[in-house]
């Protein structure tokens, strides 16, 4: 259903010592939602207008063979490297390439998938500033790649519907400039036990409630549509990134539970 609606998002509440959000130990998780109604806007009639440098976020047309996550999950090479494709196509980048286990598909009826993800339903932010430097030299180390060779990288994050509309929830995205850095609470990730092994723990940030902040969602998402938004940018001019979370959408007849996949990768400019 198209136009905007009012849903309720999950904010960062005051949180007491470091802020931690385990999904390898629940028990350890000490981070406070404090969910708040807002109004959530319909990109479809400015789709022209969003910038990857400014929203921080954008739409674009971009089939894929299969919109079955057992094929996604069988093919995930041949699938990043389509999407890596477009990627240094739209950014004019010098190299491109995809994290290391950087694909996940996540389901909204998850509780009844054995091993599935649900969606991420927090207001957040997945690299800090810090943290994505690091994250560079761990993919490099992984590679024998000395990425910081490259005086600029970004990384980018792909999302995409695998189920036709009406579904029961989807991604939205605040406009990176509308995001006041003041109002973000830097967070440990955690996802493994071994703290120190690469991609078992980073910071990323959550966001107090701020209502300057502006939300968008694309309605009526197919499967040959790809949302790709800005993870991090080392050009500070053109930091752009962009918040975001799961969200239920209002419901209607008929509507599925979502299925997507996501992806992620480096770019590396001269």
């Amino acid at each position: 259903m198209p136009g905007d609606f009012v849903g309720e998002l999950n904010f960062s509440g005051p949180i007491e010592g470091r802020a931690r959000y385990d999904r390898h130990d629940v028990s350890k998780t000490n981070v406070n939602f404090q969910p708040h109604k807002l109004r959530i806007h319909d990109a479809r009639p400015i789709c022209s207008e969003l910038s990857l440098d400014h929203e921080g976020f954008a739409l674009f047309d971009h089939p894929t063979p299969s919109a079955d996550p057992e094929w996604i999950k069988a093919n995930e090479q041949a699938y990043n490297d389509a999407v890596g494709a477009l990627i240094k196509e739209v950014t004019g980048a010098a190299l491109v390439v995809s994290q290391i286990n950087g694909l996940k598909l996540r389901f909204a009826d998850a509780a009844n998938r054995e091993g599935a993800s649900p969606p991420a339903a927090l207001v957040h932010a997945d690299y800090t500033r810090p943290y994505a430097a690091i994250w560079r030299k761990w993919e490099g180390d992984l590679r024998g790649e000395d990425y910081s060779r490259f005086p600029r990288f970004c990384i980018f994050q792909t999302w995409r519907s695998l189920t036709p509309p009406p579904v029961d929830n989807t991604l939205v995205f605040c406009d990176a400039s509308t995001i006041d850095d003041s109002r973000l609470i830097v967070f440990d990730s955690v996802v493994g036990g071994e703290e120190d092994k690469p991609a078992n723990k980073w910071e990323s940030d959550f966001s107090l409630w701020d209502e300057h902040q502006r939300w968008y969602y694309f309605s009526n998402l197919m499967p040959d549509e790809l949302i790709v938004f800005k993870g991090h940018d080392s050009d500070e001019s053109r930091y752009a990134q962009s918040l975001h979370s799961a969200i239920d959408l209002p419901i209607v007849p008929a509507a599925k539970p979502r299925s997507s996949v996501e992806s992620r990768f480096f770019a590396f400019f001269d």
